[in-house]
């Protein structure tokens, strides 16, 4: 028994300390939807940063419409649909394009598991769109290829509308101690870690590094006949738009891993995916160029360092591109009716 006990007190020794140290230390400073997932702490400063003085979440107003119901569909000139870079809030890419360009937008939010392409494709063909809207059809990179390469052009079933709902953590002392052991040990980590060459962040210590989704690393599973297969299927979709006189303009966001890939430090892969889609097509904008730009004159945090998303400074340019390409196509500005 006294044998059990020196054991039992000797193995609690080790535990507590790390238990203690993971809830008072770690916990209080995992931001960021990457720090969600690798509990990372990055600290509740650097997530309430208000990246380029863009937004005020206390006093801003949302300025696009959120679309809960079919037949509310028609009343906005341009509607948004897509991945979760549309869906952000006050730092999304629909919010500047209402807010800084004039533009009525109404804004598709759906759960977070649904394939917005296949929707906007059954919406489509359903007759949720009249002739004259544009709709801005957004996909996230890792997913383009995966989202358009098996589509049913015969649907008219799509996903009930209904807001986005976010998982919430079930947390406990103890499981979560053990998820950020594991997770510190690197084992079965939904986040990876890059270096980069030069300062991309405004993190005090984690300037040089580049966190993102493990998921975006799925350019390594795609061939050439499924990428090709997924523009086939993108131009079908551009025809079958046209011939409901909707204009549809798809966005690619780009992944944080593309976006930093230049500035990446030693061998890594290389993701060519993007170069499957036409180069001089109007309808379809690419981010990634956009991004590399800012980056590249050494414009800070436009992503951060803790989250998979862009900032409001990679939302903003995003909209000041999109309504660059609506003006290029006729819609002008406020209600374009």
């Amino acid at each position: 028994m006294k044998r059990f006990a020196i054991k039992f007190y000797a193995v609690l020794a080790l535990i507590l300390p790390v238990i203690a140290y993971y809830n008072w230390k770690v916990a209080p400073n995992v931001s960021g939807d990457l720090g969600l997932l690798n509990l990372v702490p990055y600290g509740q400063e650097y997530a309430s940063l208000n990246v380029g003085g863009m937004v005020d979440e206390k006093k801003d107003s949302l300025c696009v419409t959120p679309i809960r119901e079919v037949e509310a569909i028609r009343e906005f000139p341009v509607v948004v649909i897509g991945d979760s870079f549309s869906n952000q809030g006050l730092m999304s890419f629909p919010h500047f394009l209402g807010r800084d360009h004039g533009y009525k937008i109404g804004n598709i939010e759906r759960n977070m598991y649904f394939q917005p392409v296949q929707d906007y494709l059954s919406l489509l063909n359903a007759g949720a769109f009249e002739p004259g809207q544009t709709v801005i059809v957004e996909i996230v990179e890792h997913y383009y290829v995966w989202r358009l390469a098996w589509l049913d052009f015969g649907s008219t079933a799509y996903s009930d509308f209904s807001p986005i709902a976010h998982s919430k953590w079930e947390k406990d002392v103890l499981s979560e101690t053990a998820r950020w052991v594991r997770l510190s040990l690197n084992y079965n980590n939904p986040v990876r870690k890059f270096p980069l060459d030069k300062d991309c962040f405004s993190h005090p210590t984690r300037s040089r590094e580049l966190y993102v989704y493990r998921e975006e690393m799925s350019f390594l599973e795609i061939s050439d006949e499924l990428a090709e297969q997924a523009v086939s299927n993108l131009m079908e979709l551009f025809r079958v738009s046209e011939e409901k006189g909707v204009r549809m303009l798809f966005l690619v966001c780009s992944d944080k891993y593309d976006a930093y890939e230049p500035w990446i430090a030693g061998d890594h892969p290389r993701n060519d995916i993007l170069s499957h889609l036409p180069k001089d097509d109007d309808r379809i904008i690419v981010m990634t160029p956009y991004i590399r730009e800012l980056v590249s004159a050494g414009v800070k945090d436009v992503y951060m360092v803790n989250d998979g998303h862009a900032s409001t400074i990679g939302a903003a340019r995003c909209a000041q591109v999109l309504a660059e390409a609506l003006r290029k196509g006729g819609d002008s500005g406020s209600s374009p009716e």
